[in-house]
This record gives C-alpha cells, sequence and structure tokens, in this order.
C-alpha cells in the first residue's frame, strides 16, 4: 500500500502575503480566462498554478524559488498531519467535509496501491509536466479517497494542536489544525500502512508526479488530500458536457437512429432537472437542449439493451450514464468522439445546471447534455475492477482549494 506520511508543509506567511482569503483559489483546471482575472493579489497561488502569459514556466519556476528566499511561503520544520474542515452550503444547507493534508507516496496503478477511476488527456498533462519541472513542488493537492478513514479522522480530531488558520470566503469557511506530535504521527502513520487510496480528484496531476518522480527518483511524494470513503460530507455533482457547435446532421442523427435505443420527450427548462432526477432512478437519462428548441428528456426504452451497445468493458462501467452518452449516444449514434472534440476544443464541462442553461441560451456554446450524478458507490465499483471512467466523470464537490498548504518533497 502506498506510503502516507506527515510533512513539513508550506504556508503564505500571513503578514508579507496578506490575508488567505485573497491568496487560495480554485484547482487550475477549473478557472477560465476571465475568472483568472479575479485573482487579483500580486501573491496569489494562481501566479504559480496558472499560465498568464505564453510559456512562461521557467518565470514561474523563478517566482516560486524568489517568494520562498523573501518569506512570502514559510516552511515548517517539524512534519505534520493537517486536519481539515470545509464548510460549504448545498442544497438550502451547511454541510462539512472532514479530511487531512499528508504526504502520499507516489506509485504505477498496475501495482493497485492507488487506484484511479477516471481515463485522462495528454494535453493537461504537457503543461502540468513543465510547471513541476520548472517548481519541482506539489502546489495543489491530489484529492484521495481512504476506505473505512474514519478512524483516522478521530485521532486526528483528539490529538489536534495548534490552529493553523481559521477563516470565511463567502458562505465557506476554512478551518486547519496539524498534528505533529511523533508518537501521534507514528500511530497514524502505522495505522495507514495496509490502505489503498483512491484518487477522487486530480489524475493529471497524479499521473505527471508520477512521470516526473521515475525521471528524478528523490521526488516519491505528492501532496494529498484524503477523505474518507464514507465521509457524509462527501458530495458528487454532474458535469454536464457543452458543445461548441454542432452539426444539424449531428441532431438528426440523434433524433433518428437514437429511436432504437431511446424515448424522447419535450421538457421544461423550469422543472427538467426533477424529472432528470426522478427518471434516472430507472434508466439511463439525459436532457438534450439546443439553443431555439425546447429542452428534450432523453431515456433509454430498456437499460439492458442499450448497455450492451458497449463492448470490452465490465458491467459496473457500462452501467454508467457517463459511459452510455460518451460511448453510445456521442460516439455510436451521433459520431461524435471525446478525444477529437477535445483537441478542437468543442467541448467544454461545466458544473451547475443555472450557469450551463445559461452558456448555451447565451450563444457561447450552440447545445449541451444534462446528466445526473456519478454515485460514490459507482466510482468504487468501477475503481475495483481496473477501469477508467470517460473525463470528468465526477465532480466532487466542493474542489479543495489550492493554497492552503503546499509540499516540497
Amino acid at each position: 500500500m502506498p506510503q502516507i506520511l506527515p510533512f513539513p508543509g508550506i504556508f503564505f506567511h500571513k503578514q508579507k502575503a496578506g490575508e488567505l482569503s485573497r491568496l487560495i483559489a480554485p484547482p487550475y483546471d477549473v478557472i477560465d480566462e476571465q475568472e483568472q482575472k479575479a485573482f487579483v493579489s500580486p501573491y496569489n497561488i494562481t501566479r504559480l498554478t496558472l499560465s498568464w502569459k505564453e510559456n512562461d514556466y521557467k518565470e514561474r519556476g523563478e517566482k516560486w524559488k524568489e517568494w520562498k528566499k523573501q518569506g512570502i511561503f514559510v516552511k515548517e520544520e517539524t512534519p505534520s498531519y493537517y486536519l481539515y474542515y470545509h464548510y460549504f452550503p448545498c442544497e438550502g444547507k451547511e454541510v462539512l467535509r472532514k479530511g487531512f493534508f499528508a504526504a502520499v507516496e507516489l506509485s504505477d496503478y498496475s501495482e493497485r496501491k492507488v487506484i484511479p477511476h477516471e481515463a485522462t488527456l495528454s494535453s493537461p498533462k504537457q503543461d502540468r509536466y513543465k510547471l513541476l519541472q520548472a517548481t519541482r513542488a506539489s502546489l495543489e493537492p491530489i484529492f484521495f479517497l481512504l476506505p473505512h478513514g474514519k478512524e483516522i479522522i478521530n485521532i486526528l480530531e483528539e490529538e489536534r494542536e495548534e490552529l493553523v488558520f481559521s477563516f470565511s470566503l463567502g458562505e465557506e469557511r476554512y478551518q486547519m489544525w496539524k498534528i505533529s506530535r511523533k508518537e501521534v504521527t507514528e500511530k497514524v502513520s502505522a495505522l495507514l500502512e495496509h490502505r489503498k487510496l483512491y484518487i477522487a480528484d486530480g489524475h493529471h496531476r497524479y499521473e505527471t508526479s508520477l512521470l516526473y518522480s521515475k525521471e528524478n527518483p528523490s521526488f516519491k511524494h505528492v501532496l494529498g488530500y484524503i477523505v474518507p470513503l464514507e465521509e457524509e460530507g462527501l458530495i458528487i455533482l454532474p458535469a454536464h458536457r457543452l458543445l461548441k457547435t454542432i452539426s444539424e446532421e449531428a441532431v438528426r442523427k440523434l433524433f433518428t437512429q437514437g429511436k432504437k435505443l431511446f424515448q424522447f420527450f419535450p421538457v421544461q427548462t423550469t422543472s427538467f432537472q426533477e424529472i432528470l432526477k426522478k427518471e434516472g432512478e430507472r434508466h439511463h437519462a439525459f436532457i438534450f437542449f439546443k439553443k431555439g428548441t425546447p429542452p428534450y428528456l432523453i431515456k433509454s426504452k430498456n437499460e439492458k439493451r442499450v448497455e450492451k451497445e458497449i463492448i470490452d468493458h465490465s458491467p459496473a462501467w457500462k452501467k454508467l450514464d457517463v459511459s452510455i452518452l460518451h460511448s453510445v449516444i456521442f460516439s455510436e449514434i451521433m459520431g461524435m468522439e471525446e478525444e477529437q472534440l477535445q483537441k478542437e476544443k468543442l467541448l467544454s464541462y461545466v458544473v451547475g445546471r443555472e450557469k450551463a442553461l445559461h452558456l448555451i441560451e447565451s450563444g457561447e456554446f450552440a447545445a449541451g447534455f444534462f446528466l445526473n450524478p456519478t454515485r460514490i458507490e459507482e466510482v468504487k465499483r468501477v475503481a475495483d475492477k481496473g477501469e477508467k471512467m470517460p473525463g470528468k466523470a465526477t465532480y466532487f464537490y466542493p474542489k479543495v482549494p489550492s493554497g492552503l498548504v503546499m509540499f516540497e518533497p
């Protein structure tokens, strides 16, 4: 199983860098160019994690080193585990997700110590590799799931020491404590010794770090944010598929050839989320929405028959709505391949129904497919079979902010 260890965290210096609420940001891959402009602090973590001009990797690497010299970043002396509470609103109530930060040993997927669940694309990994070459540091954590991990959280809660930070940003609250006493960290490390981890979010970063570690053997661990698989605050949202352009031929095929496997019903924009949720309990169900036409509920006529259209995958993989969408509707019926759509920058993944609707209605995107969320038991079932879901099959909400803590192996 992967070696999971305490580490000396690297933090922003409050007096020199400013309030942490102005320095953190979402992970690099969910920030678009417009949103990037909102991070105005000169020390915001995006100055390192995102490109502010073309091919600026070397410049960002030098900035990382300079900020450490200037004391903008401070590295702790004692290896610690860091207990982390994230309070956030969801469906009208406040939710708490408990987890902890640790150094996680990098290992090949074939060793089955770290289990992926999602397929990756080459271009994001090239970008992250260049940044890793320039900084040689884990600036953003990999989000891991730990089966039967509540025991670890209980120990960390009982043994927590000083409060590292506590602040609010909008409706969200963030708290972190350190656990550094050697007898406690050794006990936790021993309990973690025979546990495997599932990657929830950050597959591209993990695979990039693994490649880098093979070329640089001293880079053995990566920054991990670990949450028990049974955690009540573990929430998955759907990432809806939006298309920049869509041909009339593809739409025609959807409604003609698609009738062999699916039924189509026009629905109201205001109510389709509830309809989608209800129909998704018994069918593979989606909403297709193209500007200028009403949304259509698409639901399978016979689930087993639809799943039989997919070959070379386990029953667990075939049962995923996202698998049906990509393999049957996109590829087989409409003649569209995800990799090609990504390459031509025609496909985007958008979380939030209202945001996705606005992007279509405003004309920024031509059409979209709306999904129900993947369930956590489906993630584990597919991962245990050694398979990977299509890209962005899961959106663990909320994302882990970058800039809370960093790690330099």
